[in-house]
């Protein structure tokens, strides 16, 4: 007979269980910055959507704010500055647009430039052009002050209007 002895079935099962779960834990510290990466770039995945669905709402509560209106066009801008300025000289012109606005609405951007305008005046004519149906929006402002005491020397104005197409 042989002097052999006959391993146990348990220690052979045991020795398998033990050197899987070594090759899985090496496994899973070699994948452990692949997932990790691909966990960061989900998470910033989920805020750029989150801030996406943000500006959605709030593109779609300023459309509401404007079909809501009763005017769908706006005053013209050039007759309303006139008339707050009273006889004062005003250049009016139509400025370009940074981007093309969605189908069936307009964006209107004018210039104004309103040479030695009193302060006073030139806030009148802000809250006026503010206070229209749709309402002009100052995008721009640029202000000299003048030497003498209540008074701008130049003040450049740039307004911008969103209209609905009517078709």
């Amino acid at each position: 007979m042989s002097d052999r002895r006959p391993v146990p079935v348990a220690a052979i099962i045991s020795a398998v269980l033990i050197l899987t779960g070594l090759v899985w834990s090496v496994h899973s510290l070699a994948q452990r910055s692949y997932r990790n990466a691909r966990l960061e770039r989900r998470k910033k995945t989920i805020l750029e959507l989150a801030d996406l669905a943000t500006r959605a709402e709030q593109q779609r509560t300023a459309v509401a704010a404007v079909e809501r209106m009763t005017r769908q066009s706006a005053v013209p801008l050039d007759a309303l500055i006139r008339s707050v300025l009273g006889g004062r000289p005003a250049e009016t012109r139509e400025a370009p647009l940074p981007f093309a606005p969605p189908d069936g609405w307009s964006v209107r951007r004018v210039q104004v430039s309103m040479p030695a305008v009193p302060y006073d005046i030139l806030g009148q004519a802000l809250r006026r052009a503010a206070a229209q149906q749709p309402p002009w929006v100052v995008v721009d402002c640029m202000i000299r002050a003048s030497p003498s005491a209540g008074r701008a020397s130049k003040a450049v104005v740039v307004f911008e209007c969103v209209e609905r197409k009517i078709p």
